[in-house]
């Protein structure tokens, strides 16, 4: 039988703990994992972790034990040989809601992610995880984050596509006040470096760099690292970062596969800057966009076509998402990534729906952006991590509303309560309804309390939604 293992990022390395785990809180933790080979690896490593400390260890459990042992995170094997996985994370969340439960398996099924996400399990983690890997997600998960490997990120955007129901140009640099440290660090922000680089460098402290590049960006009215880039190269001209700065550049010998992109983008200051900064990158042949029509123009002129399509989620005047299909439809190849700074769980999903593979925070760094691209370009999905837990909630939220409204259709109204129900989602008051179906209002009355209590509905509101809800789960099935 094979036996996964959890293997280290290097070979014999120490697991530090964070910065400040001296003196910090502890995670107590509860491991379930009946393979007796797996869970006693796992404990001996954990056990090298100053802010970990492993409170049980079982093949089996129930919701007594983990809350005797006063676990905060739970690490659940989800094929336990009893089967008993996915109910014992439905006890836990009913039992012990301040339990986060993070799911531990080799490659969890789409269907298996959907049903652990509807039982409010915090996350994933694989087990050929790096050890670091799983501590940072066993902290993260105590954190209250939610948590899902790279890996599975496509999977979470199927589930959330098929669950679903649903300026001027700033002020210049030279007339900004800056400090020598902040003029110091714009410049390299420029040049694509983190802040973790841009401190190793100027041999400032990471904190330091971070305050000096918000700083930055508050004086000269900017949002994103790419605005600060093309402020400081406003000639649309960027010097060749190099493959450390960049974090990927290819070698000057390497064949790059060039990689056709468009980017559509109608912020001209934003616009100039990405493209100065990709056009950098031997592998990425850019073109631009201004607007939806002339991105859809390009799309049937170009030879060939994009096989990336770059675009703002807010672009002026358009329905981005209804123009990540008609891409999709005219270039069906093409894989659409949306650059957003905030997005919303709803936008999220609708561009999901529409066919968009990945997403780009815009004020990630330079190496992200290029990343993800690449990856895209070979067919993978990508969700930036501080997404996933956004959309995780979104699903758990949508399928427990399912769930409630499968559980309600199941409760036994009254025909005369059915016949309420119908006017009362059409905005009817008790007294048009008395009139409408010739009861007194009092009976009237009485019946929408009863629909009310039945349906563990609060307002009438509820009551429509409740209705619509319904009607449409019915004529889609």
């Amino acid at each position: 039988m094979h036996m996964p293992r959890m293997r280290r990022k290097s070979e014999g390395a120490d697991v530090a703990g964070p910065p400040d785990s001296a003196g910090g809180k502890v995670i107590s933790v509860a491991l379930i994992e009946d393979n007796q080979l797996v869970r006693e690896g796992l404990v001996a490593l954990l056990a090298a972790i100053p802010d970990v400390r492993v409170v049980a260890a079982e093949s089996s459990a129930d919701t007594t034990l983990l809350r005797n042992a006063n676990a905060q995170v739970v690490l659940l094997d989800l094929g336990l040989r009893n089967g008993d996985s996915l109910q014992l994370a439905q006890n836990v969340r009913k039992d012990c809601p301040e339990t986060r439960i993070v799911v531990m398996d080799l490659l969890p099924a789409p269907e298996e992610v959907s049903q652990f996400l509807q039982a409010g399990v915090a996350g994933f983690i694989m087990k050929d995880a790096a050890i670091e890997d799983l501590v940072q997600t066993i902290r993260s998960a105590a954190e209250g984050g939610h948590i899902l490997p790279a890996q599975r990120a496509a999977t979470l955007l199927s589930e959330i596509a098929k669950e679903a129901v649903v300026s001027g140009r700033p002020d210049t640099i030279e007339s900004v006040r800056l400090t020598q440290g902040e003029r110091a660090v714009i410049g390299l922000m420029a040049e694509g470096l983190t802040d973790k680089d841009i401190a190793a460098r100027l041999e400032m402290a990471t904190h330091t760099v971070r305050n000096h590049c918000r700083n930055v960006m508050e004086k000269l009215a900017l949002h994103t690292r790419l605005q600060v880039a093309a402020e400081a190269y406003p000639d649309a001209v960027l010097p060749t970062p190099s493959a450390g700065a960049l974090g990927g550049m290819l070698p000057d010998d390497a064949v790059a596969v060039r990689i056709p992109v468009l980017l559509v983008e109608d912020n001209r200051l934003l616009r100039e800057g990405i493209v100065s900064i990709l056009r950098a990158y031997a592998d990425l042949d850019v073109a631009v966009a201004e607007s939806a029509d002339t991105a859809l123009r390009h799309l049937t002129e170009v030879t060939p076509p994009p096989r990336v399509v770059l675009m703002d989620s807010g672009l002026a005047g358009d329905d981005t998402s209804k123009l990540v299909e008609r891409i999709i439809e005219t270039v069906p190849g093409a894989s659409v990534i949306v650059m957003d700074l905030v997005p919303g769980p709803e936008d999220l999903v609708e561009f999901i729906q529409a066919g968009a593979s990945g997403f780009i925070m815009k004020d990630a760094t330079i190496d992200v952006f290029v990343t993800t691209i690449r990856r895209v370009a070979t067919g993978e999905q990508v969700l930036p991590p501080v997404l996933t837990g956004t959309l995780f909630s979104h699903i758990a939220q949508q399928m427990a509303r399912r769930a409630s409204r499968r559980a309600s259709a199941a409760v036994r109204l009254t025909q005369r309560e059915q016949g309420v129900i119908g006017l009362l989602a059409d905005g009817l008051s008790n007294k048009e309804i008395a009139q409408r179906i010739h009861l007194s209002p009092h009976t009237v009355k009485c019946h929408v309390r009863n629909i009310l209590e039945k349906l563990a509905l609060n307002s009438r509101l509820q009551v429509a939604a409740y209705v619509h809800d319904t009607k449409r789960e019915t004529e889609s099935s």
